[in-house]
């Protein structure tokens, strides 16, 4: 745990100084009020959809997804560091999702999920005239709650070695559609 928040502290301390002076320069979200997609990943819910809304360089999310258990909603927030090149296709931002970031799944046992929090950071990549499709890759890092750690080393002990969560891999990968 002090891994991770060590870590987000770091990307604070090193990113923030730089926010306000990048995030005014670009005509992106005057170009498109919103996007929609689907993926995979802790950023889909595990695989679903993923609708965004522009407010400036703000970004609200939200989404519903499967995460091999149950079909589940999720929302968040994106904070996009624009360069001054309006023409630029790689659109970087830093995010916190709140939605399912773990599941345990045991052969003939338990099926669990858990909410928490993913801060993490990502780009978009749009291509196109108008730039209004692309791809989104984010990396993850999410915020294991202390009941996933307690119910992991339970089941840890009860059955062995079992298939450890789904969202594990830490990258997020979606295919996005500009809505105008």
């Amino acid at each position: 745990m002090r891994y991770y928040r060590k870590l987000i502290a770091f990307l604070v301390i090193l990113i923030v100084p730089i926010l306000p002076v990048n995030s005014q320069h670009n005509e992106l979200f005057k170009k498109h009020s919103g996007d929609i997609g689907i993926g995979t990943g802790i950023d889909y819910g595990g695989f679903g959809i993923q609708v965004n809304q522009f407010l400036g360089p703000v970004c609200f999310i939200g989404g519903y997804g499967f995460n091999y258990i149950y079909y589940m909603p999720f929302g968040g927030i994106k904070y996009y560091i624009l360069p001054k090149n309006t023409d630029n296709i790689f659109a970087p931002y830093l995010k916190v999702i709140y939605g399912c970031n773990a599941v345990i799944i045991i052969k003939y046992g338990p099926k669990d999920f858990y909410y928490g929090f993913t801060p993490g950071i990502g780009t978009n990549v749009r291509f196109g005239r108008i730039k209004s499709v692309g791809f989104n890759l984010d990396i993850n890092v999410p915020i294991r709650t202390k009941k996933f750690n307690k119910d992991f080393d339970n089941y840890k002990m009860l059955y062995g070695n079992f298939e450890k969560t789904i969202f594990s891999f830490p990258i997020s990968l979606g295919f996005q559609i500009a809505l105008d």
